[in-house]
């Protein structure tokens, strides 16, 4: 995996929105370029990439519509640069976090910066009382973006490690 940038992000012309229907075509084409990455450290790689596009079209509106995970963009200016997802953490009242940033936007503080506005949106709009994450010891620029954020370790669970935050 690249940690060098090979597009370069302004910080102040970044924002997240929930993902739309009409996101699905920019979202595929992120999620296949980042499939490496993606199928190292998240069990969704394997996913886009073995998907034809009636098969991910299909995937990605249960995705979009499903009541228990909320799918957010991260984007720059209108680029999808990064995909944040929101569901129910293993504890009570609490968010558990999955995310990932594309390929060729790597090392620029998108995923520090996703984690800080999800932690907002979970904490001052969905009530949340905490926030994990569960990332693979291999993984280390999600462990630097996560610590960046904020977050501390909790527990180890086999090659994981389970991150936590509170306000």
């Amino acid at each position: 995996m690249s940690e060098t940038a090979d597009k370069l992000v302004n910080r102040r012309d970044m924002y997240m929105r929930p993902l739309q229907k009409r996101d699905f075509f920019e979202f595929r084409k992120a999620a296949i370029e980042s499939t490496e990455t993606n199928y190292e450290y998240l069990p969704l790689g394997e996913m886009f990439e073995n998907l034809n596009i009636f098969e991910f079209s299909k995937g990605y509106a249960s995705f979009v519509e499903d009541e228990n995970f909320d799918h957010w963009g991260v984007f720059h200016r209108n680029q999808l640069v990064g995909h944040i997802g929101f569901s129910f953490a293993l504890g009570p009242f609490g968010a558990e976090l999955l995310g990932w940033v594309r390929n060729g936007y790597h090392g620029q503080g998108i995923g520090e910066i996703s984690l800080q506005t999800a932690c907002a949106i979970a904490f001052n709009q969905k009530m949340f009382n905490y926030v994990e994450l569960r990332i693979k010891q291999s993984n280390k620029p999600s462990r630097r973006a996560a610590e960046k954020a904020g977050f501390t370790p909790v527990l180890k669970v086999g090659s994981s490690t389970l991150v936590g935050f509170e306000p």
